[in-house]
């Protein structure tokens, strides 16, 4: 009896200290995460490699249907990314989904059914490691969607695992909200979901190799998951963590890029420069100092059957310098793998990603400088702005507007000398430290100075 007891006493210990430790390490990080005495704004984001910073991201979303060859062909079309200067290809869900109680107007056409299993229309597993290994060996990375807040109606978990959801009064699985009716909502309160959910991620890391996730609805789960992932995800190679939200907070400690769908409509329809200089004022108020936003953008080029007007193609242009030149990450938006082909047809588009990709591996004020709004005209259709850093500086001047522009600017100090242009390649008359320029519709323009000695 006595040692029966014991050895009671041992396992209920050995459970009480589990527990103790579980709480106490929670409580830590909610403290250390906190930080309410001091404004969000003027905290550090965590630290990022220096390859994220200057990442050039090429989305590609790939449709629910497909042939079975969407990972043969994106592996085929590595070298076109690679010459446009792409750095990293960002791959929407690559898992099987279901349409199981999908309405009309889908808030999520592709609810994830399995979390270990790629979607056999898309390719083999094989298939997708081979693309992740030939993408590496070029140096790029690859990254995949992970939506961790639900699952589809009828995912492997609702089957295996029904009390990891979220449930009702009478216990039956619920959606996030009425709004998402079509998907089932998992609880982070049950710490074997937290356990599986870390698994999965560590899974493909592990096997496939992959470089990073996209965690889509980001701040629907709690920090502390992501927290704990990113750390025992690290102890396999170093990773990247993207996150869809507008929480300033997911860049002290757990993820380095943050995106939403409200920069990039704003990108998408070229807004004008007051609401550009509202956007950056808001984002550097909400979150903290160096933190990397991406700019997605979705090109007009990538619909099928569509072919540009010279005006298209300098809008066109314009969105994508503001993608490329604005404080953050520019992301291309495909619209799926087989409209690569019609993408890079020609080469132009291909040419000038290229040129954008170069300008900022060539002028690092255009990943690492700080940005100066100036106002040129009271409409606001004319957007100009300057990226700056000790000895280096470029200006960007956007025509917003259908009508062309002459345009007379005050160089800054540090563009004395001979300047550029440097998408067309060709040198600017300047006269007594100003440029007269006259800019077509919609016409892009990227003035840089010559006597640093970069080519263009």
């Amino acid at each position: 009896m006595n040692l029966l007891c014991i050895r009671s006493a041992l396992a209920l210990f050995y459970r009480l200290f589990f527990v103790v430790g579980f709480l106490l390490t929670n409580l830590q990080c909610s403290r250390d995460h906190r930080n309410t005495d001091i404004p969000i704004s003027q905290q550090e984001s965590r630290p990022v490699e220096a390859w994220v910073r200057e990442a050039t991201f090429a989305r590609i979303e790939i449709p629910a249907e497909a042939d079975g060859k969407v990972f043969l062909r994106l592996q085929q079309r590595l070298d076109d990314l690679q010459g446009a200067g792409f750095t990293v290809v960002w791959l929407s869900s690559i898992f099987p989904s279901s349409s199981l109680r999908q309405q009309p107007e889908s808030s999520d056409p592709f609810p994830t059914q399995d979390y270990l299993s790629v979607n056999e229309d898309f390719g083999t597993l094989e298939e997708f490691k081979h693309l992740v290994r030939e993408a590496s060996r070029r140096g790029m990375r690859i990254v995949i969607d992970l939506q961790a807040r639900y699952t589809a109606w009828d995912s492997k978990l609702v089957l295996e695992h029904p009390d990891w959801f979220r449930t009702n009064d009478e216990g039956a699985i619920v959606s996030p909200t009425p709004e998402l009716s079509d998907v089932a909502a998992l609880n982070y309160r049950h710490h074997e979901l937290r356990k599986y959910m870390i698994e999965v991620l560590k899974y493909w890391v592990r096997e496939a190799g992959v470089d990073g996730f996209a965690c889509l609805d980001a701040d629907h789960v709690p920090l502390e998951f992501w927290i704990r992932a990113r750390k025992e995800i690290e102890e396999i190679k170093p990773v990247i963590f993207i996150g869809q939200s507008d929480r300033g907070e997911l860049h002290r400690e757990a993820f380095d890029a943050t995106f939403s769908s409200a920069v990039s409509n704003l990108l998408d329809h070229a807004a004008g420069a007051s609401s550009i200089a509202q956007m950056l004022k808001s984002e550097a108020e909400q979150f903290p100092r160096n933190a990397i936003r991406l700019r997605l953008h979705r090109p007009l080029s990538t619909f099928p059957q569509k072919t540009n007007t010279p005006e298209e193609t300098r809008i066109e242009q314009l969105r994508e310098a503001l993608a490329y030149t604005l404080p953050g990450n520019p992301v291309i938006v495909l619209s799926d793998a087989l409209l690569l082909d019609r993408w890079q047809a020609g080469g132009k588009v291909l040419q000038f990603h290229s040129t954008l990709s170069r300008l900022r591996t060539e002028y690092s004020a255009v990943t690492k400088g700080e940005l100066n709004v100036m106002t040129l005209t009271e409409a606001g259709d004319f957007i100009a702005y300057e990226r700056r850093m000790p000895g280096e500086s470029i200006l960007v001047l956007l025509n917003n507007s259908s009508k062309r522009q002459s345009i007379s600017i005050q160089l800054p100090p540090q563009f004395s000398g001979i300047v550029l242009d440097f998408i067309a390649g060709n040198q600017l008359p300047t006269r007594t430290g100003y440029l007269n320029l006259q800019c077509l519709p919609y016409e892009a323009k990227v003035i840089i100075r010559s006597s640093k000695g970069k080519s263009t």
